[in-house]
């Protein structure tokens, strides 16, 4: 049944003068000896003549033997009924006839990109390769011959008349693709003239735009190579020429009271969180947005801020932005409203600067650790070794509390005597040294220099019970608030 198939004919169809295009049989691209042809070439000029022929394998050089599509078209009625007719619609193809392919055009086509991409003078042909058997099948030979390329001898620049000359012109010198010897290319001229177009409106020329930058491209002037003249086009509006800046700015605030969508104004919200980041590298922008959201220096955090602004600026692409601001979302929440904000500079060589200003802190508990580090110094005093005194050393023991502290595991002790009240007498201070306790000073109204009995052994641990201050306050610097 194959046979018979391949063996039908697939034009029975065609209207009178009509060719059956079956593919490309030969693509040749040659250069002088000195040309080396780019693989970008090479690729262009074969998706440009890539048209798929009938029961195609491999576009468009390979199809297959056995044009099933194609005989259906020819031999099949159209109107055909119940199974038939299915077969006939689900597999039926309509020829791709030579006058669709459009050689001619595709070699015009071809000439074009080489002269866009330098190559100018290139030649292109084609002819038909007729089948043997059915003079009404053919097939497609093309030829291209690449001139050698041209490459940039002089670039002409603006005259430094303006401030928006001088800036154009130290931005094109900067572009990668604006240098001598490098093959004239008007896909790179357009990559560079919107890369500078972008930098000048952000510089304060807003209604600046590419196209109102042309190239002149004189090849006369220098044998085999192209001279580059920048300047701006004939249509060019004054406007695209004036400089603009940022004037006054007032803010009306109306308050949304009565419903419907929340405001983003961050009044009201209680504790700020405020934080700068710098940093270069490759790891910039991670590196200067932790900098921004944690210091030993703050006494805040922004986790469960409710309002978030983020600005970035310097060295940075959108990917890196975007990753500082992720991680500013997983610290806030997902339910934390973040107003996000970035911008390049070119004077930021490979650094970048975040600030995080954050709000709502109050309402998620955003000061807690600051609480938490005063709570722990206040009450997470607890005497070692603490026990309850014997009942016979009761008494000594309250009166020993109420007037000395004895550190037994330490060799200094002092002990104080608090002289009788109503007593004019002069006090003085004899430090004693005791054989067990080390260092044991005493004070005593009418007897200084007189020598006194050993101080009886403390009981084990006395807890700590100051008499004089009832209540205690300890001042914590504020990078410690943060630390256990």
């Amino acid at each position: 049944m194959l046979l018979a198939l391949s063996a039908c004919s697939t034009t029975a169809k065609l209207a009178e003068g009509d060719v059956l295009y079956t593919g490309v049989k030969k693509l040749d691209v040659t250069a002088a000896d000195s040309v080396k042809i780019p693989s970008g070439i090479s690729d262009n000029i074969g998706e440009i003549i890539d048209v798929p022929a009938n029961n195609s394998w491999y576009s468009p050089y390979v199809r297959s033997p056995f044009p099933l599509g194609l005989w259906l078209y020819n031999h099949w009625p159209e109107d055909s009924k119940g199974l038939k007719g299915w077969i006939y619609r689900k597999f039926a193809e309509e020829p791709v006839l030579m006058s669709d392919v459009r050689p001619d055009l595709r070699m015009k086509m071809v000439e074009d990109m080489l002269d866009k991409n330098g190559y100018f003078g290139s030649t292109t042909s084609y002819d038909l390769k007729y089948s043997k058997k059915n003079s009404r099948k053919a097939r497609v030979n093309y030829y291209v011959r690449l001139a050698p390329p041209k490459r940039i001898a002089e670039i002409i620049y603006l005259p430094d008349s303006s401030e928006l000359n001088v800036m154009l012109n130290r931005y094109m010198k900067r572009d990668k693709y604006m240098k001598l010897d490098a093959i004239i290319c008007n896909d790179s001229l357009s990559v560079a003239r919107n890369r500078v177009t972008n930098r000048l409106r952000n510089h304060g020329y807003y209604y600046f735009r590419p196209e109102y930058i042309t190239f002149l491209a004189d090849t006369l002037q220098v044998p085999g190579k192209v001279v580059v003249k920048i300047d701006y086009a004939d249509n060019i509006p004054d406007k695209a020429l004036w400089k603009y800046k940022v004037g006054d700015v007032k803010t009306l605030v109306m308050r949304n009271d009565n419903g419907g969508t929340p405001d983003t104004l961050m009044t009201d919200k209680g504790i700020a969180h405020i934080g700068i980041g710098k940093a270069k590298g490759d790891d910039k922008a991670i590196e200067a947005v932790k900098q921004a959201v944690s210091s030993p220096l703050l006494e805040t955090t922004i986790e469960g801020a409710s309002h978030v602004i983020i600005n970035i600026s310097g060295d940075i692409s959108l990917i890196e932005a975007n990753e500082a601001a992720s991680f500013v979302q997983e610290l806030a929440g997902d339910d934390a409203n973040i107003i996000f904000g970035a911008m390049y500079d070119e004077n930021a060589q490979d650094e970048a600067s975040i600030t995080v200003i954050a709000t709502g802190l109050d309402e998620h508990g955003g000061s807690a650790s600051v609480a938490k580090a005063m709570t722990g110094f206040a009450n997470g005093f607890k005497p070692k070794n603490a026990q309850a005194p014997a009942a016979g050393n009761k008494a000594g023991t309250e009166a020993a509390a109420s007037s000395s502290y004895t550190r037994p595991s330490q060799g200094y002790t002092p002990s104080y005597t608090r002289p009788s009240s109503g007593s004019t007498a002069n006090q003085a201070y004899t430090p004693r040294y005791g054989t067990s306790q080390g260092y044991t000073g005493n004070t005593s109204g009418n007897n200084a220099g007189q020598s006194q009995a050993p101080n009886p052994a403390p009981n084990p641990a006395p807890s700590f019970r100051p008499a004089a201050n009832k209540e205690m306050q300890i001042n914590i610097p504020d990078f410690l608030k943060n630390k256990r």
